[in-house]
């Protein structure tokens, strides 16, 4: 959003002055953190506007959670748009522009968008025949990328229902990293979740961890059953806990610890 000009009469003479503008970026999983997200929406939000207005600034929450539409989810565009608006606060409001709230929960691992074609065209030639069908199927060369890339094709037909793409998203992703790892190229980068992504772009811009602010939950109170139920934790298909998800959620935490101790906050809630 444009910086916003007001302007101010000294009596004398009438001049414009643009007005500062903190935009921050909300960043965590979303099922689980709805009410944190209405609790900010409704009374923190607003009281931090009118703060700033009192010092002539203005402040913007950006929780695109709430805010991305049916249309950009089918086009496979959900991460890219979160990532280009967290750049925008970034350019805005350099310090501070991220709130990270995180909990048990790693969260969804979304496909990438598109893929450079020097890499795509070692993974297919790593992984079976069918495998390479199907992230043909899926994966389109854009000549006009630059430099040339395989893209990620919307989601048509009976794809559209969010049940039955998950089933086939998880299974490209596990050709996408098996045909990585048999190709020597890192995998990470078809592991990470969503809120992971926005994270590390998030934090890259500053080594001393004044553009970011950190919420760790801790549920008391309730058991492993309750959580996996209300989807506060990550479950694999078979519905068991998700180990690997865990594990890279416990080391988020621990880098984002190490990376900036006077930027983390830790707070404990019960279960009702």
């Amino acid at each position: 959003m444009a910086r916003r000009a007001r302007l101010y009469d000294n009596g004398t003479n009438s001049q414009m002055k643009q007005t500062r503008v903190f935009k921050v970026f909300i960043s965590s999983t979303f099922i689980d953190f709805v009410a944190e997200r209405e609790a900010l929406q409704e009374r923190v939000w607003p009281n931090l506007r009118a703060f700033c207005r009192v010092h002539d600034t203005d402040f913007q929450a950006v929780d695109l959670r709430w805010g991305i539409n049916q249309e950009a989810a089918l086009d496979q565009r959900t991460t890219l748009i979160c990532l280009e608006e967290l750049g925008r606060c970034q350019r805005l409001s350099p310090r501070p522009s991220l709130v990270i709230l995180l909990g048990d929960r790693y969260g969804w691992r979304p496909l990438p968008y598109q893929i450079p074609q020097f890499e795509f065209e070692r993974i297919i030639a790593a992984v079976p025949t069918l495998d390479t069908a199907r992230l043909l199927r899926w994966y389109r060369l854009d000549t006009n990328a630059v430099p040339a890339a395989f893209v990620l094709q919307a989601r048509t037909g009976d794809w559209r229902d969010p049940a039955v793409w998950a089933g086939e998203e998880k299974v490209l992703r596990a050709c996408l990293e098996a045909g990585a790892a048999a190709a020597g190229i890192d995998t990470t980068t078809y592991r990470l979740s969503a809120t992971h992504q926005e994270i590390l772009a998030g934090t890259a811009a500053s080594s001393t961890g004044d553009n970011w602010f950190g919420f760790f939950r801790t549920i008391a109170d309730t058991n492993a059953e309750t959580l996996a139920r209300a989807g506060y934790v990550d479950l694999t298909a078979e519905g068991e806990r998700d180990g690997d998800a865990t594990a890279t959620l416990d080391v988020l935490k621990a880098d984002l610890r190490l990376a900036s101790p006077h930027s983390v906050t830790d707070y404990d809630v019960g279960w009702t």
